[in-house]
């Protein structure tokens, strides 16, 4: 490549061609932080939308879902739309689960 280019009366170095090509293929590798949180301490709340044949007919329906960092327990609620109501009866299901687990963890510490 540094040839053809040298050929084609380009100045560049065989160093500033090599660095070049590497950065285009530098797939960039992600890094990753392993952080230990302590249960309890972190729960994610996110909407999703779910698809579904429901009687035959495709059904769009919104999906609340609660993720715990300590354990990565998932919990999750269907619901015909992302409405307030959605939302706090989402929460108002999932807390009394999350209270009994992190209670019984910390029963056996």
């Amino acid at each position: 490549m540094h040839q053809a280019l040298l050929e084609e009366d380009f100045e560049i170095s065989y160093t500033t061609v090599r660095n070049t090509v590497a950065d285009l293929l530098n797939t960039g590798q992600e890094a990753h932080i392993k952080i230990d949180y302590q249960p309890g301490q972190i729960c994610e709340f996110d909407w999703g939308e779910v698809k579904l044949f429901i009687n035959g007919k495709l059904t769009k329906l919104q999906m609340a879902v609660f993720t715990t960092a300590y354990s990565n327990y998932r919990f999750a609620v269907l619901f015909p739309n992302q409405k307030t109501e959605s939302f706090v009866e989402s929460h108002a299901r999932f807390l009394p689960k999350w209270m009994v687990s992190i209670t019984l963890w910390c029963m056996t510490i």
